[in-house]
């Protein structure tokens, strides 16, 4: 009786499927999959850090102008209060025109801002697009690389062949086209 129930232990299988094992070529295609998607995440955290960092600044520069327009009703009520003091009068004009100042300054610092996010940006597209293209190159290189190992002996003759007739070609034309000129 303890055969009988060895044997059928054995003939049933419980436990989950073992794993299908996939060829190596696509196993290291799924490997380079990975590190492009990897990749592709890290570029899209950066995107979004700058994004959070540019929305940031966008948000202290409008605060920073509430404050400016505070400021210069402070200091209008304050020219107003020395005016009465007899102390010097700041005119409307100065005030105006450290405004002005004030705001090409942030204007400028939100230009260079622009430019630096354009920058990142156009580097992070860049370093992508060349790494893909390397990637391609490379995968193309190892289907080559398989496919000549995988050739058999009288496909490889004749590729050899031609390979030789061309370059038989070659070394032949020219002395054909010397002839033909003279």
């Amino acid at each position: 009786m303890e055969n009988a129930g060895k044997a059928n232990k054995k003939d049933t299988n419980d436990g989950p499927p073992k794993e299908i094992k996939l060829p190596t070529s696509e196993a290291l295609l799924d490997y380079q999959c990975q590190i492009k998607e990897d990749a592709v995440e890290r570029f899209m955290f950066q995107i979004k850090t700058l994004r959070e960092k540019n929305q940031k600044y966008h948000e202290r520069n409008r605060r920073l102008k509430e404050e400016q327009i505070w400021h210069i009703r402070h200091l209008l009520k304050e020219l107003s209060e020395e005016k009465a003091e007899g102390l010097p009068v700041v005119t409307r004009e100065d005030v105006e025109e450290a405004m002005k100042e004030k705001w090409k300054f942030e204007r400028d610092q939100e230009k260079n801002l622009r430019e630096h996010y354009k920058i990142t940006l156009e580097d992070a597209r860049k370093k992508i697009i060349k790494e893909t293209l390397l990637q391609l190159d490379q995968k193309k290189e190892w289907a080559t690389q398989n496919a000549v190992k995988l050739i058999d002996k009288g496909s490889y003759l004749e590729i050899w062949e031609n390979d030789w007739l061309k370059k038989e070609a070659t070394i032949s034309y020219p002395s054909c086209w010397t002839r033909s000129a003279t």
